[in-house]
């Protein structure tokens, strides 16, 4: 992407505005989140000793909350990141070229037919690098997953799970994406749960009456 923009001489005549302005939207609703529930709701509550003498549904409802304010955090920080690469072209492609998380346009032939051409509907999905309300309101673990860190996940998708057995696939990947992000043993601790939780979910799926269409009810759903 960073070499479309570099060999496209013409690429900041295009109008970016209506991509900017819903990033700026989530980020002035994320940014004040954040710094609200941070205040409310630091880390150090949940560190000292009196904090385990209180019931498990206040040590939940604040365990919840303090993971919110981190997602808040994360949230505003790629909006502001996301819209830099708007403001600079990194990531703007036709609509019907469609544009993928992380790849850029899967069609080659409308990139070149439509790119800077008057009239063209441009969007910019190839950074968009979360979808929040997937993440917050997805009835699936998984769902909020590939919903969550698109364009990192898009890498790991091709360099990794697809080169390895499938068998091993999900395991490997969250092992790789785990050292990835560092060596504290709490991120191999975080990520090597998601092959489990992934596994518990498609069972309890596959115990829930679906619709016609292949849709969950909306009671589990909600649930």
């Amino acid at each position: 992407m960073y070499r479309d923009v570099i060999d496209n001489d013409d690429i900041m005549e295009i109008s970016v505005w209506k991509h900017i302005k819903w990033r700026l939207y989530h980020f002035v609703w994320s940014l004040p989140a954040f710094l609200l529930l941070l205040y409310a709701f630091p880390l150090e509550m949940m560190r000292k000793d009196e904090f385990f003498d209180e019931t498990v549904f206040y040590r939940i409802s604040v365990s919840f909350l303090v993971f919110l304010w981190m997602r808040c955090r994360v949230y505003s920080a790629w909006m502001v990141a996301e819209s830099i690469c708007v403001l600079n072209g990194i990531g703007i492609y036709p609509e019907e070229s469609c544009p993928s998380a992380g790849k850029g346009p899967n069609r080659i032939d409308i990139l070149k037919e439509q790119m800077n051409r008057k009239g063209t509907n441009y969007n910019s999905e190839a950074v968009r690098n979360l979808d929040i309300w997937s993440i917050e309101l997805n009835a699936s673990f998984r769902g909020g997953m590939r919903a969550w860190n698109r364009t990192v996940q898009f890498w790991l998708a091709n360099c990794v799970y697809k080169r390895v057995p499938r068998s091993m696939g999900v395991l490997l990947t969250m092992l790789v994406s785990a050292f990835w992000h560092g060596v504290h043993p709490g991120y191999f601790l975080s990520f090597l749960t998601v092959p489990l939780c992934t596994l518990a979910e498609d069972n309890i799926l596959s115990l829930v009456p679906k619709d016609s269409n292949g849709k969950l009810p909306l009671s589990f759903t909600v649930l």
